[in-house]
């Protein structure tokens, strides 16, 4: 991926990167930590599977308009988690999901990501009713959970 969509990612996501100094390089480098590279990740991932920028920017405008705030302030403990996301995002995942059951097909991981909200780490993730099961390489189903 070329640096300069890294950039335009780590900037509609609303990553707030921290500026460290590292032996290796004269001048202070930006950091992010692990949950932020897990959301570049996935939007790097959603570019690979053929979304382009423009979708991805009209998607993320949204949850960030609804999550940013006109007087932000910086401080060193972390941010509070959100109660609720933004609701045209969440009924977006909703129907999406919904239409996934109901097809039955296949979708990539980066898709699995977003619907379930968490990045599926076996060949089976458990969440929200619903199990995703992994068939191949970036190649998922998404399938009702039975009841226990």
């Amino acid at each position: 991926m070329p640096r300069s969509t890294a950039f335009k990612l780590v900037k509609l996501a609303g990553i707030k990167t921290e500026t460290m100094k590292v032996p290796s390089s004269r001048a202070p480098v930006a950091a992010i930590n692990a949950e932020q590279r897990s959301k570049l990740d996935a939007l790097a991932q959603m570019l690979q599977n053929g979304v382009t920028m423009a979708e991805l920017e009209r998607q993320l405008a949204g949850a960030l308009v609804a999550t940013s705030s006109p007087a932000e302030t910086v401080s060193d403990s972390p941010a509070p988690e959100p109660q609720l996301q933004d609701h045209g995002t969440l009924l977006a995942r909703l129907e999406a999901g919904e239409r996934a059951l109901n097809t039955g097909l296949p979708l990539s991981t980066a898709e699995i990501a977003w619907l379930i909200q968490a990045r599926p780490g076996g060949e089976r993730v458990h969440r929200a009713g619903v199990v995703a099961i992994k068939h191949g390489r970036n190649c998922w189903q998404l399938r009702r959970s039975e009841p226990v």
